[in-house]
């Protein structure tokens, strides 16, 4: 997971366990919330993400507080999974064991 401006959405690239198909999550750093003076909203649980028909890397959020949102995944020179443009937030995969090959 990666934050930009606070916000992590959590590897939107990884398999869920429970519906086998691609999920995102997205939560505010704990110390943002500490830190603020502001009531911040709260957090969106897990929900699907599908891949749009193509050649690219696209991708649309089907489910939860992010649904229609649409974005695609970043690649490295060896086509791996690096990160997922989510609405112009590039999210960076960061602290994985191994990267993704979809």
């Amino acid at each position: 997971m990666h934050l930009v401006q606070g916000i992590a959405c959590t590897a939107p690239w990884k398999e869920s366990r429970a519906n086998k198909g691609l999920t995102i999550a997205c939560a505010i750093k704990p110390e943002l919330r500490a830190a603020s003076d502001a009531e911040m909203p709260a957090d969106l649980p897990a929900a699907g993400l599908g891949l749009l028909p193509g050649d690219g890397d696209d991708c649309i959020v089907t489910g939860g507080g992010l649904q229609g949102r649409r974005g695609f995944f970043t690649r490295d020179e060896q086509g791996a999974i690096t990160g997922a443009d989510l609405g112009g937030r590039l999210f960076t995969r960061v602290g994985v064991d191994a990267p993704a090959t979809a």
